[in-house]
């Protein structure tokens, strides 16, 4: 006869150490819009929590809405603090993450958007650039083009990567358009069809011990 198994013991397993990003700067394209506000500033709240960004790692965030960062720092904590995935909005980490958010008005399809993108970077502490498009499928292209325009592809002190966010029946549709905005461009992580927004919080805001 097998032996009773004790169910009722609760055993702690060790906590894995997470890995900590490179320092960079990461700009978002949509910044105002709803895959920001709900899905990816509450992930990056999290891992900050956790203790997986860099503490020099600026975000910077980039629509046509007329804000300036703190109406921005703003409509991101209403946001974070309303999402289902962060249970508990704690006040002092929410504050300190605030500091790395910053906001630039401009329009993606003009070029004076990305001289000022340019000129804001040149003042960052780490010239590691992640250009995140929370965008339409079809404004992928054009916001392509015109960071090579810029200058902003190139990979001299540090690397530029760009992610961009496409779901996966629409990946197919604009892939030669978006192919031939890429080949303008010199290097490119692109992850297709992004769901787990970086990070899926399991819990409370923890860091690393």
């Amino acid at each position: 006869m097998p032996a009773d198994i004790d169910l009722t013991t609760r055993v702690e397993l060790p906590r894995a150490e997470l890995p900590q990003a490179e320092p960079s700067v990461l700009v978002i394209f949509g910044a105002s819009g709803d895959l920001t506000r709900r899905k990816l500033i509450p992930a990056l709240f999290h891992l900050a929590g956790e203790g997986c960004l860099a503490p020099e790692l600026q975000i910077i965030g980039i629509s046509r809405d007329p804000i300036d960062d703190r109406d921005f720092r703003a409509m991101l904590k209403d946001a974070t603090a309303a999402s289902a995935e962060i249970p508990h909005l704690d006040e002092a980490a929410w504050n300190a993450f605030a500091e790395r958010l910053h906001y630039l008005p401009g329009d993606f399809t003009e070029a004076e958007t990305y001289r000022r993108l340019s000129e804001t970077l040149s003042h960052q502490p780490t010239a590691n650039r992640l250009f995140y498009l929370a965008t339409p499928p079809s404004v992928a292209p054009t916001i392509l083009r015109e960071l090579a325009a810029a200058g902003l592809n190139r990979e001299q002190d540090g690397f530029a990567r760009v992610i961009l966010e496409k779901p996966l029946d629409t990946a197919q549709a604009d892939h030669r358009s978006t192919d031939e905005s890429r080949g303008q461009t010199a290097r490119l992580a692109t992850l297709r069809g992004i769901r787990g927004h970086l990070s899926r919080p399991a819990g409370g805001h923890r860091r690393r011990p």
